[in-house]
C-alpha cells in the first residue's frame, strides 16, 4: 500500500483507529464506578437494572 503524500509533499501517516476500551480494561474500584453511573441513567430513563438482565436472558434462551 501506497502511503499518502500530503499537498506540501510530506508523506502522511494513515489515521490509526482509537482503542476502544471495555469494561474489562477498567480496574476494580472504576468498575464499581461506572456500575452506579450506569444504574443511575438506567434508572433516570425508568429502566430498572433486574428487568433488563431478564430481557437479555430471555433473548438468549430464544436464540
Amino acid at each position: 500500500m501506497k502511503s499518502l503524500i500530503s499537498a506540501r509533499g510530506k508523506n502522511k501517516s494513515p489515521c490509526r483507529p482509537k482503542k476502544k476500551y471495555t469494561i474489562n480494561d477498567l480496574s476494580e474500584i472504576d468498575r464499581g464506578i461506572y456500575q452506579e453511573i450506569m444504574e443511575n441513567v438506567l434508572r433516570r430513563y425508568g429502566i430498572v437494572t433486574p428487568q433488563l438482565f431478564l430481557k437479555s436472558s430471555k433473548n438468549e434462551n430464544k436464540n
